[in-house]
């Protein structure tokens, strides 16, 4: 097998398109048994059998497996930044949405007190410090 790098010919003359405008329309180049192509900054990559041969003048290169494998690695690594970034920018805007009106710091208390409460439920045992803060912050017993 051989991992190739191209651009679509020209389906009557196969001429690359990059060469001469295409009249009957791009299409891929006749690569013995090509294999599924993929498109990634502008190129054309695919496999095809050990019968195929480059022709570095119509822009059809062969690759070395590291150098298809590495062209896979980076759009998909570029893929998955652009991906990454994008999530965390709607996360933020729906915390935003949620959580405006308080601040960070009321978010994560919040949270906090969520898990000693549930800790409380599951085995009766309170947290010292979530205690002394209840019993300092506490209104006074009603009069008797």
């Amino acid at each position: 097998m051989k991992f190739f790098k191209f651009y679509k010919v020209d389906a009557s003359t196969g001429k690359s398109v990059e060469l001469e405008a295409s009249v009957e329309g791009p299409t891929n180049p006749s690569l013995d048994n090509l294999g599924q192509v993929y498109q990634f900054g502008g190129w054309n990559y695919a496999s095809a059998d050990d019968t195929a041969s480059a022709d570095t003048d119509n822009y059809i290169f062969e690759l070395t497996e590291a150098e298809y494998i590495q062209v896979f690695k980076e759009a998909f690594d570029g893929l998955k930044l652009r991906n990454t970034s994008e999530a965390y920018a709607q996360e933020k805007g729906l915390r935003t949405a949620q959580f405006g009106k308080y601040g960070d710091t009321a978010t994560v208390a919040g949270v906090y007190k969520y898990d000693l409460a549930k800790a409380y439920v599951a085995d009766n045992t309170a947290d010292a410090g979530a205690v002394a803060a209840t019993v300092i912050c506490a209104p006074p017993p009603p009069p008797s």
